[in-house]
């Protein structure tokens, strides 16, 4: 079943420290990624600023796309630092995520 319920900054926050404290694999955070994200029929962070949306858009879209294999827990927290970017600083984070979260082909 698709989802149809909105997804929130504070929904991907707790998966993302779930995941970096060993709750989740990599693999089941993938999976969720891949069930729950189908941005054309889901609202993202309806109440939230657009650069926190861009955020939660690139954060759960290199989830969906990256092979979990690649996946670091131990940088989940440059994740949530990105979701929780402010206006100025977002396409710095947004850097810092994608090179140090799937730093892979070095």
């Amino acid at each position: 079943m698709d989802r149809t319920l909105p997804i929130y900054k504070q929904e991907l926050e707790k998966l993302l420290k779930d995941w970096g404290c060993k709750k989740l694999s990599s693999q089941q955070l993938k999976l969720w990624m891949e069930c729950n994200y189908l941005p054309l029929h889901i609202d993202i962070a309806p109440n939230e600023p657009s650069y926190i949306q861009s955020a939660i858009h690139y954060i759960m879209n290199e989830f969906e796309l990256s092979n979990p294999n690649y996946y670091r827990p131990d940088n989940y927290k440059i994740a949530i630092d990105f979701l929780n970017c402010n206006e100025q600083d977002s396409e710095q984070k947004r850097a810092d995520f994608i090179h140090k979260c799937f730093k892979f082909l070095e």
